[in-house]
């Protein structure tokens, strides 16, 4: 199979551990490699992991876009066209990958995703991503619902980033992550960038991998999550969104995030979702007359 594989290690070392080693016993041949983007140091990710993966240090906290560009280029190194972006935990079956990455060559597809259900369960993550332009409201498709089984390959305009394929990424140096956008939105701004040069995206269920949560619909951020997805919401407005579309997208950003704020988890993550308006709104001024956001704070 002429695809690497990138996980990115960002949070449990038993969780990513496990992963790993499930990842290269059920699809022989992946080329693995592993940013390490956590808190353990490179020593202790080599001695947990199998010694097929190839770690990437030094263990520091870059952002998802950060992490993932980084496991292109280093797939890139090692003459990989194409390249699959892994989480940290939950699960890929066998055939997984295969089915994944033979769907998108058939399509001629620039990006493809899977079908991503709750661990141990039917009940669907993300069939896709739908997102309102207009409103700027994104929502993983069929979110809660049972799966009730399908093969097909669909084209859709978003896959969501939990685990999403790149095809051709050595012709294609554009086809990177937004590194100003730290949790979220990374994948939605990708796949603009794909449908504004008019090339595919699709979304293939006969490629199922799963998400370690324990399939609840009522998941709550915490304060590191609540932040970064406020403020990168706001630089995402500021860069990607045009004309009369601005008003409407940015008002319903604020719904979405005043309506998560109210649910927060606890009162660390409400005031993490404040610093992340705060922040971002800042960051979203200096977009808008030119200047980069600003470094973002882990």
């Amino acid at each position: 199979m002429r695809l690497a594989a990138v996980i990115i290690h960002s949070g449990d070392i038993v969780s990513t551990s496990g992963f790993a080693r499930d990842t290269v016993d059920c699809n022989p041949g992946l080329a693995l490699f592993l940013i390490n983007n956590g808190p353990d140091s490179d020593a202790l990710v080599r001695d947990a992991v199998p010694s097929q993966v190839t770690v990437v240090g030094p263990p520091i906290n870059r952002g998802y876009a950060v992490a993932a560009n980084l496991g292109i280029e280093v797939a890139i190194d090692q003459e990989f066209d194409d390249v699959v972006i892994l989480p940290d935990d939950g699960l890929v079956p066998a055939g997984a990958l295969s089915a994944l990455h033979r769907e998108a060559l058939l399509n001629d597809a620039t990006v493809a995703g899977p079908l991503v259900l709750y661990q141990n369960s039917n009940v669907v993550w993300a069939n896709g991503l739908t997102f309102n332009r207009k409103w700027g409201v994104a929502r993983n498709t069929d979110k809660g619902r049972k799966w009730s089984g399908g093969t097909s390959t669909i084209d859709v305009e978003y896959v969501t980033g939990h685990a999403i394929l790149l095809r051709g990424v050595t012709a294609r140096p554009w086809l990177r992550f937004d590194e100003d956008l730290f949790i979220y939105y990374e994948d939605i701004s990708l796949c603009d960038e794909v449908l504004e040069r008019e090339e595919r995206i699709v979304l293939v269920q006969d490629a199922v991998v799963y998400h370690d949560k324990p399939g609840l619909t009522s998941y709550r951020f915490g304060r590191i999550q609540e932040r970064h997805l406020a403020r990168s919401g706001f630089i995402y407005w500021a860069k990607h969104t045009k004309g009369l579309h601005r008003v409407p997208h940015l008002l319903g950003f604020l719904t979405i995030t005043a309506y998560r704020l109210l649910r927060s988890a606890s009162l660390k993550a409400l005031r993490g979702g404040f610093s992340g308006v705060l922040d971002g709104a800042v960051d979203a001024v200096r977009v808008l007359i030119g200047l980069h956001p600003r470094p973002a704070r882990v």
